[in-house]
């Protein structure tokens, strides 16, 4: 029996990625969703990652937060071919992709609070939850997650720990500058403590 090849005569992408872990990832998506649009955008949270650029982007510009965030994946995961492969990309890019079609599907939720620090609490609560089914599904969720395992193959001395600190932390300054609120930026802090 012969093995399945692409028109290049190259072996297809095998995912080898369970029902289970597509089940994990959806509900994480739409968790990760629901915390922006329910609590973070309406408040000026940018809550790190490239939805953090996203939310400062769609505020400045009125561009869609996912549509931002794939358009921010595709270079980085682009770098990673060669590091983290074919599969591995793939795959993060197609989890990017249904991120950010579920997020700009629910963008049309309003904002359930204008306090800031129940949108912390309850937006980190829901995007923390969301984060830890990402993880038990075992799948890259592309964006800065991609990032920071591109960069620790070639700055050994960095922690992943370390490398999210810092990729987050320009982030908050970035979302502090546009906004020209430090208040943003320490509720982002915040933010980003509460679902860590």
């Amino acid at each position: 029996m012969k093995r399945s090849k692409s028109r290049d005569n190259k072996p297809a992408i095998k995912t080898g990625v369970s029902l289970k872990q597509i089940l994990l990832l959806l509900i994480a998506d739409i968790g990760y969703a629901l915390a922006l649009n329910l609590f973070y955008v309406g408040n000026n949270i940018a809550a790190g990652g490239l939805a953090g650029i996203g939310t400062v982007l769609n505020y400045y510009f009125n561009w869609p937060i996912g549509l931002c965030v794939l358009a921010m994946t595709v270079p980085i995961a682009v770098m990673g071919i060669k590091i983290k492969g074919r599969t591995y990309v793939f795959m993060a890019l197609i989890t990017t992709a249904v991120y950010s079609l579920i997020v700009d599907l629910l963008s049309f939720l309003p904002c359930i609070t204008e306090d800031k620090i129940v949108a912390v609490v309850f937006g980190g609560i829901l995007y923390g939850s969301s984060s830890a089914l990402a993880i038990k599904a075992r799948m890259s969720t592309g964006g800065t997650d991609l990032l920071a395992k591109i960069i620790i193959t070639k700055a050994k001395t960095l922690s992943i720990g370390s490398l999210y600190m810092i990729i987050d932390g320009t982030i908050v300054v970035f979302a502090m500058m546009v906004y020209g609120d430090i208040g943003a930026g320490i509720y982002a802090v915040m933010a980003i403590a509460m679902s860590s």
